[in-house]
């Protein structure tokens, strides 16, 4: 496996930190309850960056690191399309709830926040999981971790998602 070492890390570092830091935003932000228009507003336009960051860096960054770390490619390739789709099914069911509480907004004033906030938790758990065997390789690749502890960490990963998709399926499909 051909890594840059010091890019990948500093890039896998800067991709992790910004999405949780925008991801806290939001959810601190919703989970205020009584929201008024403008903080719906504000909110919202943080999921849109959220969405954004998921598009635009996120995926990405994964075909990527795919692409240049044949190894990760191949044991990977099905859990990363798996997170994808689930990610992509959270992301259409959340500007659906947006556009459906902005409708009630205008029509009672009453926000119902708690399906928002649960799409945005779930993200977080599938992005951060994702991004776990992400660094495990890099950590692998770089002779920071051997072949023993990579195999756990990919167990882990793979034992964690399982349950990830048992859970998306019961409660977000």
């Amino acid at each position: 496996m051909a890594l840059n070492n010091k890019n990948s890390f500093k890039s896998t570092e800067i991709i992790i930190e910004k999405f949780n830091m925008i991801l806290d935003k939001i959810i601190n932000a919703i989970a205020k309850g009584d929201l008024t228009p403008e903080d719906f507003s504000r909110a919202t336009k943080r999921i849109y960056e959220l969405i954004g960051f998921i598009r635009r860096i996120v995926f990405p960054f994964l075909t990527t690191f795919s692409k240049n770390n044949q190894e990760f490619e191949e044991k990977t390739s099905l859990e990363i399309n798996d997170i994808k789709v689930m990610l992509g099914q959270l992301i259409d069911n959340i500007e659906k709830s947006i556009i459906d509480a902005e409708a009630h907004l205008t029509k009672d004033g009453k926000i119902d926040t708690g399906m928002l906030k649960n799409y945005l938790e779930f993200i977080g758990v599938l992005i951060n999981n994702l991004f776990y065997i992400v660094v495990s390789t890099i950590a692998y690749a770089t002779g920071n971790m051997s072949e023993e502890e990579y195999n756990d960490a990919y167990a882990e990963f793979k034992s964690k998602l399982e349950e990830n998709k048992q859970i998306f399926k019961e409660k977000f499909e």
